[in-house]
């Protein structure tokens, strides 16, 4: 439903409604800005991971991760998983990569047999230790 602000403003006969009404909707729309911006998580995760990955490929594959494993997507969830992943990389011997460990979590879907998506990022990390990555294209 959009409100036609021309209309309500005309309406209104109050001048006292209209400075709050125009306040409220500026109060808004800055509020929808702020959901915008950038995670530092997510900007983290663009710095550190190993490759030349862009902010938004890094969120649009983290997000699909967390979605496949039903993990909201918090500030902390990030936070989490960008640690998580970058001490993963710096433990791997055989230059095993975030996205490499991303890729093959969000391939597996092991959610369905009740593993949690934190849990799986050990257990794909410790498998492509071992294993190639094989992923259907």
């Amino acid at each position: 439903m959009q409100i036609d602000l021309k209309k309500v403003l005309q309406l209104s006969g109050s001048l006292a409604f209209r400075i709050i009404f125009l306040y409220l909707c500026m109060f808004s729309c800055s509020s929808k800005k702020q959901t915008n911006t950038q995670s530092p998580a997510i900007q983290q995760m663009a710095q550190e991971f190993l490759g030349e990955y862009g902010i938004d490929f890094i969120r649009k594959e983290v997000n699909a991760a967390f979605k496949v494993y039903e993990v909201p997507q918090t500030e902390a969830n990030y936070q989490r998983c960008a640690d998580e992943l970058t001490r993963l990389r710096k433990a791997s011997k055989n230059s095993v990569s975030e996205m490499d460990i991303l890729s093959h979590v969000k391939a597996l879907n092991a959610r369905a047999y009740g593993v949690s998506f934190f849990k799986q990022l050990s257990a794909s990390a410790k498998y492509l230790e071992n294993n190639s990555l094989d992923l259907p294209s």
